[in-house]
């Protein structure tokens, strides 16, 4: 599930969203970036693969936009990162000088979680592009006695997870192919996670990806420190398969379940989206997402990104937004089952 409740700051914003946005009234040329400040509002904690994602974008966009910007990370966790999806809705300026970096289930929003924010509407924002569009899965330590996806389907397994992917990820398989995962929830981040596990407090988590593993942890698959028991994607992944690693619809056989976990699923297609908010003036969109592109297509940022054991796959703007659409016209009764199958207990 998407945790709907970031207290302090969503109060905030649902203050501030009764007096209407800050807006300023922008000369659209392309000289309008000279002289100006781009806060990306990563919506997770530092030191997690968002920030190390956001912080290669911003070194590489600021070469692309005329005017070269000055780009500042800041962060704004909560809530799976529907309250810095709130916050470019009601509170920054409609100027495209905030964009934020967001999980893909702030942009799932209500289409899967009832309990998710009203305060701003997914389809609505304007996406840059995404920088990974990568499969998701399932790990559990080497210290840990569950080793395979066999053994999570036989045998409890202590599961941590954080707002957003980690915690839905792991009740879509309690529900859709009953491992019995026992979820422990309230873990602050990707970062926390791994360091629950190297501690052993929990077995492992689900919803993580190879980009994040090379990010934070890049010794854990070289060492075998890890075993990836299952994962996750709306078609094979052949690295994922060359290793041996089961595909999640190996184990559902039910024909409406295997519906709604490829409308759950298809999040992955904007696994890290980048997104300003709803009225930021067109010209200043094109601006940004021509710059988002230049980057992601940059040698030297691929190389960079190489040594960071970072993965890109670049998806832009127009194909991100529209894929946002069409995922939130999904048949009510795909959507329906597709919320109850991340719903834990």
């Amino acid at each position: 599930m998407f945790f709907a409740k970031s207290v302090g700051w969503l109060r905030l914003i649902l203050f501030l969203s009764c007096v209407g946005p800050l807006t300023t009234n922008p000369s659209l040329g392309n000289d309008f970036y000279a002289n100006k400040k781009i806060d990306i509002i990563v919506g997770s904690d530092a030191g997690g693969g968002y920030d190390s994602y956001s912080r290669l974008l911003a070194r590489y966009m600021r070469s692309n936009i005329q005017g070269a910007p000055q780009f500042v990370i800041k962060y704004m966790p909560g809530a799976g990162s529907a309250v810095a999806a709130s916050f470019i809705t009601n509170i920054a300026p409609q100027d495209g000088t905030v964009i934020a970096a967001l999980q893909p289930g702030a942009v799932m929003g209500k289409l899967i979680d009832e309990k998710a924010s009203d305060l701003f509407d997914p389809t609505k924002l304007n996406y840059l592009g995404t920088m990974n569009r990568a499969s998701r899965l399932c790990i559990t330590s080497s210290q840990s006695n569950i080793k395979t996806i066999d053994d999570a389907l036989a045998k409890q397994t202590i599961m941590g997870a954080s707002g957003g992917g980690s915690l839905d990820y792991a009740a879509l398989h309690n529900n859709a192919i009953k491992t019995k995962f026992k979820i422990i929830a309230g873990y602050r981040g990707t970062n926390d996670l791994y360091l629950a596990m190297e501690r052993g407090e929990i077995d492992g988590l689900c919803g993580t990806s190879l980009a994040s593993l090379g990010t934070i942890r890049p010794h854990w698959i070289a060492e075998r420190k890890i075993n990836i028991i299952l994962y996750d994607s709306l078609s094979k992944d052949d690295l994922l398969e060359k290793l041996g690693v089961p595909h999640v619809m190996n184990y559902i056989h039910n024909q409406v379940d295997r519906n709604a976990v490829e409308l759950y699923l298809s999040q992955q297609d904007f696994n890290r989206p980048y997104a300003v908010g709803p009225n930021v003036p067109r010209d200043n969109i094109a601006i940004l997402r021509s710059a988002f592109s230049a980057a992601l297509k940059d040698d030297d940022l691929r190389k960079e990104a190489a040594q960071l054991n970072i993965d890109i796959s670049l998806a832009p703007g127009d194909l991100v937004q529209a894929n946002v659409i069409k995922v939130h016209g999904f048949d009510a009764s795909i959507i329906k089952r597709a919320k109850e199958i991340i719903q834990v207990p």
